[in-house]
């Protein structure tokens, strides 16, 4: 081979070596927002983790409230930083899976401020995200004035049907359960002194309207959303049907259901032979 081909050949094999170095470095791509987020949840389940694992080892019970206030994954460590992905990165997939990280999954019970920005933009950026559906919930046990707002606004502007269902189910369930918590504060007054100015105005609700309320959209989500599948009780039918025995029949004031059964001497008996005296009723079964 001559001196000439042998440099030719050498010159093409270190093009070669370059080219490909170069290429390889092409493919390798900077992380981004999506890779981001997926660290971060990475990070938040290593932390939780760990704090599964000191609670478990932890011998008394000093130990495991030790471990408890200075181990347990805070939100607001989060929080701040997916609320930046989601806004920076709106038309991503993971964004509205990290807003919900924050107003219902394990970022819940991060600072009001975040929690009322995730919501923001939940309603701004992903009101037609069927995702939505499963938040609607945990609204049922709030006494915020904004819990009915946004579950009316799901109910409004989502273009699912099984998220406006589940929206319409959970404002019922929310509104049914009012009347107990307004209870609780004319029972303790001192309690309301805590709530915001926009909240107290709930104490002045009359029970029966609401109950009233409550009764109309549950019957309404069981005709128009009963086939409608929830996580945990079956369909939006058989749910609504529950709450709407309880209103007629289980809510104060309403006469009991008839009970029958035996009483401890083998004495067939109804609830309803007791009827105008005071009844302590204690059910059991053994196994």
């Amino acid at each position: 081979m001559t001196r000439l081909s042998v440099g030719l050949l050498i010159l093409l094999l270190a093009t070669s070596v370059y080219a490909g170095g170069e290429k390889q470095s092409d493919d390798k791509k900077p992380p981004g927002p999506s890779d981001e987020y997926q660290a971060l949840l990475k990070e938040h389940r290593a932390e939780l983790q760990a704090f599964n694992k000191a609670y478990r080892e932890a011998k008394t019970n000093q130990e495991k409230q030790k471990v408890s206030a200075e181990m347990y994954p805070k939100g607001d460590k989060y929080a701040l930083r997916f609320i930046e992905l989601a806004e920076k990165n709106a038309k991503e997939p993971f964004a509205v899976d990290a807003l919900i990280w924050i107003v219902s999954g394990p970022g819940r019970g991060s600072s009001a401020k975040a929690d009322l920005r995730a919501w923001e933009l939940l309603f701004r950026d992903h009101i037609a995200s069927e995702k939505l559906g499963g938040v609607c919930q945990m609204l049922t046990f709030s006494f915020n004035p904004t819990s009915e707002t946004r579950l009316r606004t799901l109910f409004e502007k989502s273009p699912h049907r099984n998220v406006k269902g589940k929206a319409l189910l959970a404002l019922g369930q929310l509104l049914k359960n009012r009347p107990d918590t307004l209870q609780q504060f004319k029972d303790r007054p001192e309690l309301a002194k805590s709530l915001d100015d926009e909240t107290k105005k709930l104490l002045e609700q009359d029970p029966k309207v609401l109950a009233k309320e409550a009764e109309s959209i549950l019957e309404q989500a069981e005709k128009e959303y009963g086939d409608v599948k929830l996580q945990f009780y079956g369909t939006i039918a058989a749910k609504a049907k529950s709450e709407l025995f309880d209103i007629r029949h289980l809510s104060v004031g309403k006469t009991a259901p008839e009970v029958e059964g035996y009483d401890q001497d083998g004495k067939k008996f109804k609830l309803s032979d007791y009827r105008g005296k005071v009844v302590l009723l204690d059910f059991w079964s053994q196994f």
